[in-house]
């Protein structure tokens, strides 16, 4: 054991750069819904049903946060059919013969063609919250945006890091904005944001 740490030690000491996974090692990895914003004319609880039941068929942290904040408010799944993942974006079901889609801006735009607020994504981004939205063809139902508490010891180990001259990088899937009050919060020196897993490979 004793080798073995010594090892892992003489490697670190040639180390210069180091690139983490923000969720689960700069944040705590358990994401939650901070605030819900429905701009349809439906009834909270029934876009709750709609994103829980498009949501169900994703295992992404950012859906199972969908799920969680539709259970806690006692909405139930909508039954929902023709599921298809993009992984990393989002989802697209049918619910009610309607064509739902719920994800990133992006994949809502591409997809769905809806026309986004900026405004309230831009305030929202800036405190280090992730939007999922959605939405029905060409028209926005409702905005999730969901945060994940950054972890108490991630501020001291980048700063320790720092003391040895080791520069800190951090790779995302989440949109640029939140990603750099991420950084900026945690005294991270880079950030990569609006990755695939397989880009994260690549960097690193």
């Amino acid at each position: 054991r004793v080798c073995a740490n010594a090892e892992a030690l003489e490697k670190l000491s040639k180390v210069r750069h180091i690139v983490f996974d923000k969720t689960g090692t700069i944040t705590e990895g358990r994401p939650r819904v901070i605030k819900f914003v429905n701009v349809s004319e439906l009834p909270d609880m029934k876009v709750l049903e709609m994103a829980a039941g498009a949501e169900r068929a994703s295992e992404h942290p950012l859906a199972r946060a969908v799920m969680r904040y539709a259970e806690e408010h006692s909405a139930r799944p909508a039954p929902a059919s023709n599921f298809k993942i993009e992984k990393g974006r989002g989802v697209y079901a049918e619910i009610d013969g309607e064509h739902i889609f719920i994800g990133s801006d992006t994949f809502v735009t591409e997809r769905a063609g809806a026309a986004l607020d900026s405004k309230l994504l831009g305030v929202q981004l800036e405190h280090a919250l992730t939007p999922l939205i959605l939405a029905q063809r060409n028209k926005v139902i409702a905005y999730f945006f969901v945060g994940d508490a950054i972890k108490p010891e991630a501020v001291e180990a980048i700063s320790a890091l720092h003391h040895v001259g080791v520069k800190s990088h951090m790779a995302t899937g989440d949109h640029e904005q939140a990603a750099a009050a991420v950084a900026r919060e945690v005294g991270i020196d880079s950030y990569h944001a609006r990755l695939m897993p397989e880009d994260k490979q690549v960097l690193v």
